[in-house]
């Protein structure tokens, strides 16, 4: 008989997509779920490291084995930093995994990459946005970060223009392998009864204030923001909060777990994404099951195949003057073939 093959997801910030709890969870930590479930389904012996968020013991959840580990210095202080990395090393070793898979935060690949020289089972580490394929970092924790990769046995990037970022500025060997999505949930018909969504977390990348400004230009438009104001209460309580007692167009829903989400994105007209750089959003594909069009403030991201009705997805690109978005849009037509073919048209977004 074959011996099954383990692996284990080193994912701390996935522990409510692990979870019937369904706690408020990103694209990111949503696509291990589903890749983890997928592999258990098809044979795979999977395990999962995640933070011990809910203070439990090890416990198993649609066939994949789960186990909470501290991690408090994601969140802490850095004195944890030594002694959560030596009991992570310790669960590791305890799993024994045939190769070991890692997203985010890259702060962990440290550990990981200690583990790999100690242990010699692969390690891969999977592509979560394209600012993981740029040699310029910021901050002590992001370069190294980028000298660890140099452990890193391979990787998966989302997006052919990620594959191509990794092999020159980091010298990455890979595959791409597309983000999937879980199917939109049998629902009834849901009337649409909203013009404009926002899904995401209030971080200062996603740039969630923008759509405040969007909001102000286009009053005619009724917008509705899914946010986690988890990651950044200050930008939210600064900016997003008083803006949206202050326009009349624009309201929150709060935060929706995983589990609800497809009843709100199948009450959208559109779907816009503000951030100043993503992965593949899995907020695209969520929409795009639902039929709503996509709206992305990156031209890099219009670059993306457009789901399953390639060529038909219109996407605009929101351009700002002198720091406000105009409400004269120029609609940039992409046809999902991987192409940079594209259509120039001047266009008005009529809600």
């Amino acid at each position: 008989m074959v011996k099954k093959k383990t692996v284990c997801f080193v994912a701390p910030t996935a522990y409510g997509a692990f979870s019937e709890k369904y706690y408020p969870v990103g694209g990111a930590e949503v696509q291990q779920m589903l890749i983890a479930k997928a592999m258990a389904k098809v044979g795979y012996n999977v395990h999962a490291v995640v933070q011990n968020e809910y203070h439990c013991r090890a416990y198993s959840w649609h066939g994949i084995n789960v186990h909470p580990c501290n991690f408090r210095y994601l969140e802490g202080s850095n004195f944890y930093y030594v002694p959560d990395t030596i009991t992570l090393i310790g669960k590791l070793r305890q799993i024994n995994a045939d190769f070991y898979l890692m997203k985010n935060p890259i702060s962990i690949l440290f550990g990981l990459a200690f583990f790999r020289q100690i242990h010699g089972s692969p390690l891969i580490k999977w592509i979560a946005s394209d600012i993981d394929c740029n040699k310029a970092s910021i901050n002590l924790v992001s370069i190294l970060g980028r000298v660890c990769l140099r452990f890193v046995d391979y990787a998966i990037f989302q997006t052919h223009q990620q594959f191509a970022m990794g092999e020159k500025e980091l010298g990455l060997k890979g595959s791409v392998v597309r983000n999937i999505s879980h199917g939109p949930s049998p629902t009834v018909h849901i009337a649409k009864d909203f013009d404009v969504l926002w899904v995401g977390s209030c971080s200062e990348v996603k740039q969630p204030e923008l759509v405040l400004e969007l909001a102000r230009a286009l009053p005619s438009c009724s917008f509705r923001y899914v946010l986690s104001a988890t990651e950044n209460n200050e930008l939210y309580e600064q900016k997003i909060l008083p803006g949206i007692k202050a326009i009349e167009n624009i309201e929150s829903l709060g935060e929706i777990q995983y589990s609800e989400i497809d009843r709100v994105y199948s009450r959208a007209k559109l779907l816009i994404c503000t951030s100043a750089y993503e992965g593949f959003p899995n907020t695209f594909l969520q929409a795009w099951q639902h039929g709503v069009p996509v709206v992305s403030l990156s031209d890099r991201l219009l670059a993306l195949q457009s789901g399953p009705n390639h060529g038909n997805l219109i996407a605009f690109v929101l351009f700002r003057a002198t720091g406000t978005i105009t409400p004269d849009l120029h609609g940039q037509f992409f046809f999902g073939d991987g192409s940079e073919t594209q259509l120039l048209k001047e266009s008005r977004l009529q809600c």
